[in-house]
């Protein structure tokens, strides 16, 4: 292509169609409208031109993300019937998972070479989630992702409609949802994060849906569980680091978790991980006090959003939906996000 290709006006006509949501890229490309080689054309336009000053993007895979819209293209122009629904919208893959052939790094200088020769269990990507522009792109993939997979000991049944067909339905509305603005340890809670529970309550309630002020149970203990599971993730992770080139906090993780002992890490285990995240979020400066070494407030509250999500998608997970081992959706455009 032309070195200028995704300068001025071309960059400007590409944004509308990189950024447009999920769906209506699946449906341009469904008929005809534009191909899947220009939705990989108009994402790298949009990640080049910015990215030097942003750095999202750590590896772009560009020739195999063209290859791979090309063979989309010619199951378009065959009519082919049995199109999974995002066929021949690119996809990104944030660096914290493995992808096949594509460079991992994890967010560390220790795995800069690191290429891993197999994927990681595709439930990790739907049970993290996905970044989406709108409710219905996320109802979508769930319907696409969501299902049991092998190894699972129970699951739900399927759903009487598709997730997006609820989100999308007029009455979907009642549902009942619990918040607090109580922290489960002694602690005040950061007033900007009391309002936003509150906020978002309000709008909950006036959208039709049931609110109720409850707080989960829990014990100041929680508070120290978190550091002996990060410790054993940490110190299990393969290959195992050179620890001269982690960080120091790493480094003092990753030897925290040779030394524990199983006993150990099934009591930090046990439940309450989803509370723990609560009291790190809603109360960061405290949380951050009583961590055995130093953090900031932001990584604080970064952990216990983690932690939440972490419980709420393990809860899921086990009594709600399962997800399927393979992905149906067509992947054509692969880079690695930060």
């Amino acid at each position: 292509m032309p070195g200028d290709f995704w300068g001025g006006a071309l960059v400007a006509a590409s944004d509308g169609l990189a950024l447009a949501p999920a769906l209506e890229q699946a449906r341009l490309v469904r008929e005809g409208e534009v191909s899947p080689v220009e939705l990989v054309e108009a994402y790298a336009g949009r990640i080049e031109v910015p990215d030097g000053r942003i750095g999202a993007y750590l590896t772009l895979c560009l020739d195999r993300a063209l290859d791979e819209a090309r063979a989309a293209q010619e199951a378009v122009a065959r009519h082919d019937a049995s199109l999974p629904p995002f066929h021949g919208v690119p996809i990104s893959i944030k660096d914290l998972y493995d992808t096949a052939g594509v460079r991992t790094t994890y967010g560390s200088g220790a795995y800069a070479d690191h290429v891993p020769a197999a994927p990681g269990p595709a439930h990790m990507l739907s049970q993290r989630g996905p970044i989406d522009r709108t409710v219905a792109d996320a109802a979508a993939l769930l319907d696409v992702m969501a299902g049991p997979a092998p190894g699972d000991p129970w699951w739900a049944p399927a759903p009487p409609r598709p997730f997006l067909a609820d989100a999308r339905a007029e009455d979907a509305r009642g549902f009942r949802i619990a918040v607090t603005t109580t922290a489960i340890a002694p602690v005040d809670v950061a007033a900007a994060n009391a309002e936003a529970v509150r906020e978002a309550a309000a709008l909950l309630e006036s959208l039709g849906h049931s609110i109720r002020e409850e707080a989960p149970p829990a014990g100041e203990d929680l508070l120290y569980r978190f550091p002996v599971l990060w410790a054993v993730t940490m110190a299990s992770r393969e290959p195992r680091p050179d620890l001269k080139l982690v960080e120091p906090l790493n480094g003092e993780l990753i030897r925290m978790g040779d030394a524990t002992s199983a006993p150990d890490y099934h009591q930090g285990h046990g439940g309450g991980f989803g509370a723990l995240g609560v009291v790190l979020f809603v109360a960061p400066a405290w949380s951050a006090e009583r961590f055995p070494w130093g953090v900031s407030d932001f990584v604080a509250m970064t952990i216990g959003g983690w932690c939440i999500g972490s419980a709420v998608l393990a809860w899921q997970a086990a009594h709600t939906w399962r997800w399927r081992s393979g992905p149906s959706t067509s992947r054509c455009c692969w880079g690695r996000w930060r």
